[in-house]
C-alpha cells in the first residue's frame, strides 16, 4: 500500500472514531437544552423549513441577518439538508462534527504535515490522534454550542496567507483572504478579534523579518499591500452591504453589555484557559512551542502564533471574561504547537504525550475514568462533560402541562428563575424536537440587569413560575431584577396579587406556580423600582395600573419567540405605530390584541409597506384592515393578508379601568 492510501486510510478510520465518540455521548441522553446551547439547534429546525418551504424568504432572512445580527444564519445554513429529515440533538452533534470540527481538524493536519515536514506514517497517527482528543474543541461543540464553525476558516486564512507571493500584488490570494476573512466574522462576532489580530501578528512577525533579518524591504512592502488590500476589501464589503453589522462591531459598547459575563478580568481568564485546556496539555504545547523556537525555520511561524494569541487573548477580555466557547479563539494555535512537541518527541517521549492526551480525553467525557484518576484530576482539564440526564424531565414537562392547562391559551406567563434548573428556555424547550413551544404565550425573560434592561414583559404577566430558592446563573449583583423580584414573591410582598396555586419539585428547587389576580400594588412597584433606580434612572417604569411604557418616538417591538413579536399599547390617548417584517411567513398574519383588567376603546389601521418605507396597501390604497374606534373588552384576534412589511397604526382613549394592551403578533 501506498503511502498516500494509508494517510487517506489514517483519515477515513479518523472521521470514524470521532463519529463514534459523538454516538457514544448522544445516544441514551436525557437533558433539556437552553439558551445558548439551546439556541443553533432551534435555529437549524426553524431555518431548514423556512428554506424548504420559501426559498427566496429564507434568503432574504440570512442576508438580513448578516446585515444585522450578532449572531447570523451562516453557520445554520449547511444543516438545512440535514434537518429537513432529521431534527434530533443527536442530527445536529453529528452535523457540527461533520461539518465544520472534522474539516477543520483534517485541514489543519495538512497544514501541520507540511509545515512540519512530517514523513512518518506513525507520527502522522500521533499527530491525529491529538487534534481528536482535543477538549477545547469538542467539549463546547458537544455541548451545544456552534462556535466552532469559523475554525476552517481560520485554518484557511493561515494556508492563503503562507502562500501569498511577495514579488508583486497577489490579486487571487488577496481576494481569497478578504472571502475567508468575512465568512470568519459572519460565523461569529467575536472571531473578528482573531481576524484583527491575525493581521496585526502576520504583518508583525513577517514584516520585520523581511526587513531587518532579510533586508528585502520591497518583499515587506509588497506582504503589506496584499495584506492590508485584503483587508480593505473585508471592511468595504461590510461597509456597502451589510454597514448594521460594522456599526457594531465598531460602536457597540459590548464590555457594558456583556458586563456580568466579566468573571474576574485577564487574571481570571488566565486561570480559566489553563484550567479548560488542561495543565499537561498546556505543558505539551509550551513545549512544542520552545522546540519551534529553536529551530530557526519554524522560529517565525511560531512568533507570529505566540503574538496573534496574545493579543486576541487581551482584545476579547477587553470586552469581557472568557467563556469555554471562545477558547476556539487559540485551538489552531494549541494543537499546532503540541503537534510540534509530537513530530519532535523520541520514543518514550512521544509515548508519554499520547498518554497524557488521551487520560485527558478520558477523564473529561467519561465519569468513570474521571472517577479512578480523580487524584491526578488538577492536571487535566476542569470542564467535564459526561452523558447528560436529567432525572426531573418529566417534573419539567408536567410543570409545562399544568401552566397550558392554567392559561387555556389565553394567558401570558413568565419564568422568574435564571439557572441550570429552571430558566424560560428550559420550561419552553422540555419537549423539543418535537414540540417547538412546550409553552404557550410564554414571555420572554429579561434577567441580566445591564444588558436587558427594566423587565417590562414581568409586569404583563398572568402567570408566574417563581424559583425557591432564588436562581441566579450570574453574580447576583448582576441580575438583581431576577433577585429582587423573586424574593419579593416568595416573602408574600406580592400576595395582594398574586395566588399561589401549584408547586413542581425539582432537582434543587421548587417550582412555584403563581396566577395573578389584579394590578400590582404601588408598593411591590416601587421595591423593584427603588432597588434598580441606579441602573435605569429616567426609564419609565409600569405604575399601578400599567403608565405608558412606551412613546411614539421609541419603536415599541421586542422579540419574544422566533414567531411571535408582541408590544405593549399605551393609556394616554396617544397615537402611536409599529412595524414588523413579515416576509417568508406562510398565510396571514396574526394580530391578537389582549387588554388587561378592564376594558379600552381603541382605533386600528394595518397598512402595508413597500420597500422604501411608504405606507401603502400591498394591492390596492385601501388598508388591509380598518377598525373605527371600538370596545376592546376581551382578547380579540384578527387575521391580516400576508405582505413584505406591515405597518399597525393606533388610536387609544384614556381608559383608567384597563391597565394596559398587549399586542402579539403571529403567523396565520
Amino acid at each position: 500500500m501506498s503511502q498516500r492510501a494509508r494517510r487517506i486510510l489514517l483519515a477515513a478510520l479518523f472521521a470514524l472514531l470521532g463519529n463514534a465518540f459523538v454516538l457514544s455521548m448522544k445516544l441514551g441522553e436525557r437533558y433539556i437544552y437552553y439558551w445558548d446551547i439551546a439556541g443553533y439547534w432551534i435555529r437549524c429546525m426553524e431555518y431548514s423549513k423556512a428554506l424548504f418551504g420559501n426559498p427566496a424568504g429564507a434568503m432574504g432572512q440570512l442576508f438580513r441577518s448578516l446585515a444585522s445580527d450578532d449572531y447570523t444564519l451562516l453557520p445554520v445554513l449547511p444543516y438545512a439538508l440535514v434537518f429537513r429529515f432529521f431534527n434530533s440533538q443527536l442530527a445536529f452533534a453529528l452535523s457540527s462534527f461533520n461539518i465544520y470540527c472534522l474539516p477543520f481538524l483534517l485541514l489543519l493536519w495538512l497544514f501541520i504535515r507540511k509545515e512540519l515536514k512530517i514523513e512518518s506514517i506513525w507520527a502522522d497517527a500521533c499527530v491525529l490522534l491529538a487534534l481528536l482528543t482535543c477538549t477545547v474543541l469538542l467539549t463546547p461543540s458537544l455541548g451545544g454550542y456552534l462556535d466552532a464553525a469559523g475554525l476552517p476558516f481560520a485554518v484557511l486564512i493561515v494556508m492563503i496567507a503562507r502562500g501569498l507571493k511577495l514579488d508583486g500584488v497577489d490579486l487571487p490570494r488577496i481576494l481569497g483572504l478578504a472571502l475567508c476573512t468575512l465568512i470568519l466574522a459572519f460565523m461569529r462576532r467575536w472571531y473578528t478579534f482573531w481576524i484583527v489580530s491575525f493581521y496585526v501578528a502576520y504583518f508583525g512577525v513577517y514584516g520585520i523579518q523581511l526587513i531587518f533579518v532579510r533586508h528585502e524591504a520591497k518583499k515587506a512592502l509588497f506582504l503589506f499591500l496584499n495584506l492590508c488590500s485584503s483587508g480593505l476589501i473585508w471592511l468595504a464589503i461590510l461597509y456597502v452591504f451589510f454597514r448594521p453589522f460594522l456599526h457594531k462591531l465598531i460602536f457597540n459598547d459590548y464590555s457594558y453589555a456583556y458586563s456580568a459575563y466579566d468573571r474576574g478580568g485577564i487574571s481570571y481568564s488566565i486561570k480559566f484557559f489553563f484550567g479548560q485546556a488542561g495543565l499537561a496539555v498546556c505543558v505539551i504545547a509550551a513545549l512544542g512551542a520552545a522546540l519551534s523556537l529553536r529551530d530557526r525555520e519554524r522560529r517565525p511561524f511560531a512568533l507570529f502564533l505566540m503574538l496573534q494569541s496574545v493579543l486576541a487573548f487581551f482584545l476579547f477580555t477587553r470586552i469581557q471574561s472568557l467563556g469555554i466557547q471562545h477558547l476556539l479563539l487559540f485551538v489552531p494555535a494549541l494543537l499546532y504547537f503540541c503537534a510540534c512537541a509530537i513530530s519532535q518527541a523520541k520514543t518514550w517521549g512521544l509515548l508519554s504525550v499520547i498518554i497524557l492526551l488521551s487520560l485527558n480525553f478520558a477523564t473529561s467525557y467519561y465519569a468513570p475514568a474521571a472517577k479512578v484518576l480523580a487524584f491526578a484530576d488538577p492536571v487535566f482539564s476542569q470542564k467535564k462533560l459526561f452523558k447528560r440526564n436529567r432525572t426531573d424531565m418529566e417534573t419539567v414537562q408536567g410543570l409545562a402541562d399544568f401552566v397550558n392547562e392554567t392559561s387555556q391559551g389565553r394567558k401570558y406567563s413568565y419564568v422568574l428563575s435564571s439557572s441550570d434548573i429552571l430558566n424560560t428556555d428550559i420550561l419552553s424547550n422540555c419537549r423539543l424536537p418535537e414540540t417547538r413551544y412546550a409553552v404557550s404565550k410564554i414571555l420572554y425573560a429579561l434577567d441580566v440587569d445591564k444588558r436587558d434592561g427594566v423587565p417590562y414583559p414581568f409586569f404583563l404577566a398572568d402567570i408566574l413560575i417563581v424559583a425557591d430558592p432564588v436562581q441566579q446563573h450570574l453574580d447576583p449583583s448582576e441580575q438583581r431584577i431576577v433577585g429582587v423580584l423573586a424574593d419579593a414573591i416568595i416573602s408574600g410582598k406580592a400576595d395582594d396579587s398574586l395566588r399561589l396555586i401549584r408547586a413542581f419539585e425539582l432537582n434543587g428547587a421548587v417550582a412555584r406556580v403563581y396566577e395573578r389576580t389584579g394590578p400590582y400594588s404601588d408598593d411591590f412597584i416601587n421595591l423593584a423600582k427603588d432597588s434598580l433606580a441606579d441602573l435605569y434612572s429616567g426609564i419609565p417604569w409600569p405604575g399601578a395600573p400599567l403608565d405608558r411604557i412606551f412613546n411614539v418616538d421609541l419603536p415599541p417591538s421586542m422579540d419574544i419567540l422566533p414567531h411571535v413579536g408582541y408590544f405593549y399599547l399605551s393609556q394616554n390617548g396617544k397615537t402611536g405605530s409599529f412595524s414588523f417584517n413579515a416576509e417568508g411567513w406562510d398565510g396571514p398574519v396574526r394580530v391578537t390584541l389582549s387588554p388587561r383588567y378592564g376594558s379600552t376603546k381603541t382605533s386600528l389601521l394595518v397598512l402595508g409597506e413597500d420597500d422604501a418605507g411608504a405606507l401603502k396597501a400591498p394591492i390596492s390604497e385601501a388598508p388591509l384592515f380598518e377598525a373605527p374606534l371600538f370596545e376592546l373588552e376581551k382578547e380579540t384576534t384578527l387575521l391580516i393578508p400576508p405582505s413584505k412589511t406591515l405597518r399597525l397604526i393606533w388610536n387609544i382613549e384614556e381608559s383608567p379601568e384597563c391597565g394596559d394592551i398587549i399586542v402579539a403578533i403571529e403567523q396565520g
